[in-house]
């Protein structure tokens, strides 16, 4: 048996028990908590000896995997007179 853990940073968020090893890594995005999670760590339960942990990027890297549109930043250095209102007559 396997135990795959998420936290968010220190805290346990959620904990799931998988049969296999190869079933607590194909696990680790399927389950909808990891999307608030910040790391993830996978442990035998009859040894104790973590098999598998990792951070996730960040919470940012996360939403914009998951959403249509990323977010985009507003500032591009470019001020709104650079591209004037010329009228030609």
């Amino acid at each position: 048996m396997f135990h795959l853990q998420y936290f968010d940073k220190n805290q346990l968020l959620s904990l799931f028990e998988y049969t296999s090893l190869k079933d607590a890594i194909a696990a680790i995005k399927e389950n909808d908590v990891w999307n608030a999670s910040t790391r993830y760590k996978i442990t035998d339960v009859k040894s104790g000896i973590v098999q598998a942990e990792a951070d996730f990027e960040s919470n940012d890297g996360i939403y914009n995997m998951m959403s249509a549109e990323p977010k985009i930043e507003d500032d591009f250095g470019v001020e709104a007179e650079d591209f004037g209102d010329s009228e030609e007559a």
